[in-house]
């Protein structure tokens, strides 16, 4: 996971430079490009729509009251901020991904097992449920659906009429 992580990362970091190159060279290839690194944020959109409904339902059925943070969201969902939130929820996955799960492994491994690295990843989960109000495996969901979609709208030959 560590190596398909990383490599997500420095594709990221890719599609950025080379958004900064055509920013330089020409708009219209750069336009272009801001369209394919966003369009696999809008497949996640509905599925992200599906989540929120159903954890608001959840938690009227169960009597809580709706926090503030979900009212923000759904409002955030409306927008075109929604491509920014799933954009941050993106980079905070990449960077405990790319950061966190090798050092709580190499915890793991120094300490012989003493330290428990399914309890260390775990420990992430207030940051998604803070930020996000979802759970580490929900954001990797989320991630996982950006990813393949990516995948394969950057390697299905688009056909233009």
């Amino acid at each position: 996971m560590f190596i398909l992580e990383l490599s997500a990362t420095f594709d990221l970091l890719g599609d950025f430079y080379l958004l900064w190159a055509m920013i330089q060279k020409d708009t219209a290839w750069a336009t272009l490009t801001v369209y394919c690194m966003i369009t696999p944020y809008f497949v996640s959109y509905a599925p992200l729509i599906n989540f929120q409904i159903e954890s608001w339902r959840v938690k009227k059925q169960e009597g809580e009251d709706v926090s503030g943070r979900m009212k923000f969201l759904a409002w955030v969902t409306l927008t075109p901020g929604i491509v920014i939130y799933l954009f941050m929820m993106d980079v905070v996955f990449l960077l405990f991904a790319a950061i966190a799960t090798p050092i709580f492994f190499v915890l793991h491994m120094v300490t012989c097992g003493k330290v428990n690295f399914s309890k260390m990843m775990n420990s992430t989960d207030p940051v998604y449920e803070g930020m996000f109000s979802m759970k580490r495996l929900d954001v990797n969901g989320f991630r996982r659906l950006r990813t393949i979609s990516q995948l394969v709208f950057e390697s299905v030959p688009q056909i233009t009429l």
